[in-house]
């Protein structure tokens, strides 16, 4: 049951971990581009 399981759990793995950092960069991106629009919104008003 466990070797199954693991052999299931294994080719997925990779793929987790890729959109994990994918997602936590888009995350990161957007969060410093959306300070970055604040800091330009303060020098325009």
């Amino acid at each position: 049951m466990t070797g199954k399981m693991f052999s299931v759990v294994t080719p997925i793995l990779p793929f987790c971990i890729i959109v994990f950092v994918l997602l936590f960069s888009v995350c990161f991106y957007n969060y410093k581009y959306y300070a970055n629009l604040n800091k330009i919104a303060k020098i325009f008003l």
